[in-house]
């Protein structure tokens, strides 16, 4: 009767402690954590969030359709410099990464490249340094955390962006539907 008693008791501990490996337990008691988190919120949706559905989207000239709003212009921005911040105490080990990978080094390289053949090199170039810079965010990501915190910083971001969709459908129907019925997020 002792021995089952003296496993009950140790079972949550050795629980804890392999969490406790594996996992930070205060991951998310952490600002770095949530500037992150709202880093790649912002970069999975695309700095889409503010801008309205258009059904006339294919009737627009290029200079139009890729024209920025000031206030989406200044959220890149801002999440760019919030981006920055988190990856400059870390730049050394994000580098190292980045020139191990050459394979994807070399992705974001030839996009930036590509601005030389482009129809809109501007645009192309916009893009291309937007991809530029999500890619060394991601490496930075990658040699930050831990894959166990990475998992549950992505499920967080998942999360919150599948509640802000139901929320931008319901309380901003004009932002989160398409005006030919469509869901935009």
């Amino acid at each position: 009767m002792s021995a089952t008693l003296t496993f009950i008791n140790t079972a949550p501990a050795k629980a804890y402690a392999a969490y406790a490996e594996g996992e930070d337990p205060f991951l998310f008691r952490r600002a770095r954590t949530w500037w992150t988190l709202l880093a790649i919120c912002l970069i999975a949706d695309g700095n889409g969030f503010l801008t309205k559905q258009d059904n006339t989207y294919y009737h627009k000239s290029v200079a139009e359709a890729y024209s920025s709003d000031p206030t989406l212009l200044l959220i890149t921005i801002a999440m760019w410099v919030i981006c920055a911040g988190l990856m400059v105490g870390h730049l050394a080990p994000t580098l190292r990464t980045m020139l191990k990978q050459k394979p994807l080094l070399a992705v974001a390289a030839f996009a930036v490249a590509s601005t030389l053949w482009s129809q809109v090199p501007l645009v192309t170039f916009k893009k291309a340094i937007l991809l530029f810079l999500t890619f060394a965010f991601a490496w930075f990501f990658a040699t930050y955390y831990s894959p166990e915190d990475q998992r549950r910083i992505l499920l967080a971001a998942g999360v919150i962006l599948a509640i802000a969709s139901i929320a931008y459908i319901i309380l901003l129907p004009s932002y989160g539907i398409a005006t030919w019925g469509e869901v935009a997020g």
